[in-house]
């Protein structure tokens, strides 16, 4: 075994490290508030044994063991939460609007659009407040579309004229994220 390497990883002198710790007081810096608010879940899980994601589901840390991962256990659950609850409003109206879902990857919708109304109304469907638990904090889409996920832009009128001046055959795909794109017609509803 090389004896310079801890017995737990590298030692504290290696490069590596260094390059972390820098990334970290970047993200602090970035992100002041981070910090504390993850300090604050770590106390919690460590105080009562538990913290709760936006249903009210209880992640628990006996003994206050994996506390440290205390806010990513109310993070992630919660906003899978505000995905799926959004992926059931669009299917809800995707036929009246011309949506064809393709495709959902953590916070983005992806699919494809009828016209530069259907993109409109993904956007208030995405962007209407559902969490009553988040009355005081905004849950925002960027709706976006074009002719390729490279392409997609949220000067949503623009780009539809141009690309339906350019190959009216072809529809738009958009995404709640700004990220999609089709290649062929949605069903008509």
């Amino acid at each position: 075994m090389d004896p310079s390497v801890g017995k737990w990883g590298p030692p504290p002198d290696h490069p590596l490290l260094k390059s972390t710790v820098s990334v970290k007081e970047a993200y602090n810096r970035a992100l002041p508030e981070a910090k504390p608010l993850a300090k604050q879940a770590t106390d919690l899980a460590k105080s009562r044994g538990y913290v709760v994601d936006v249903l009210g589901r209880r992640a628990t840390f006996p003994d206050g063991y994996g506390a440290h991962a205390a806010l990513n256990a109310v993070i992630q659950p919660s906003a899978a939460e505000v995905m799926k609850t959004k992926m059931v409003e669009v299917h809800a109206e995707r036929k009246r609007l011309g949506l064809v879902p393709r495709l959902t990857l953590h916070d983005e919708w992806l699919g494809g659009c009828r016209d530069i109304e259907a993109a409109r109304g993904l956007g208030k469907i995405l962007n209407r407040q559902t969490f009553e638990r988040f009355k005081n904090i905004p849950i925002l889409w960027d709706v976006r579309v074009g002719k390729t996920w490279a392409t997609c832009t949220s000067e949503l009128e623009a780009e539809f004229e141009a690309s339906k001046k350019k190959d009216s055959d072809e529809f738009l795909g958009m995404g709640a994220d700004g990220t999609w794109g089709g290649e062929e017609k949605p069903p008509k509803p």
